[in-house]
């Protein structure tokens, strides 16, 4: 059974918990070993496409989200073997309050994915699959900033290709 942080607390009177998932979507770069950063826009600037905070580098303070798991997916065209030249070596850290509080191998986070053969490009056709749920839920508080960094591949990418990281948890916020 996963662990709740000490600190967390369902919803209260004037609140309301919900089953979330907050995401944002990044383009790759076609250059190896560079740092990709995430959660830094906000949905009236970029659309509900691209991500779905309210405010770009953290959750509104009269909110706070406990995550669950999170995954890694990618959506836009990619040619044959980016993906794994993305995610060759490629690192993803979680910071909250600019501390870090995840860090783990793209690999692990990645979703199941539909596999290309050799010199086939695909255009969102991907199927994304299970997530990684962690072990000890990470309390995200509102109003602190949040960020992530992708540390790409060590192989540079043929296309910049856009990935998705999904935070999957409970948010809870102001009912009405």
């Amino acid at each position: 059974m996963a662990r709740m942080p000490a600190d967390w607390k369902d919803a209260g009177a004037g609140e309301e918990q919900l089953t979330q998932i907050l995401y944002d979507t990044t383009l790759s770069g076609t250059t190896a070993d560079t740092d990709v950063l995430y959660f830094n826009k906000s949905e009236a600037a970029d659309n509900r496409e691209v991500t779905n905070l309210q405010t770009a580098g953290q959750i509104p303070p009269s909110q706070r989200f406990l995550m669950k798991g999170i995954v890694a997916f990618f959506n836009d065209v990619s040619a044959a073997g980016d993906e794994i030249n993305i995610c060759d070596r490629g690192i993803f850290e979680l910071l909250i309050n600019n501390k870090r509080v995840l860090i783990v191998p793209i690999r692990l986070i990645i979703g199941e994915q539909t596999t290309l053969p050799a010199g086939v490009t695909l255009d969102e056709s991907f199927v994304v699959g299970k997530a990684h749920m962690l072990e000890s839920y990470i309390h995200i508080k509102g109003g602190v900033p949040l960020s992530g960094v992708f540390n790409t591949g060590k192989t540079a990418a043929g296309v910049s290709t856009a990935l998705t990281i999904a935070l999957l948890g409970e948010l809870v916020r102001p009912s009405g």
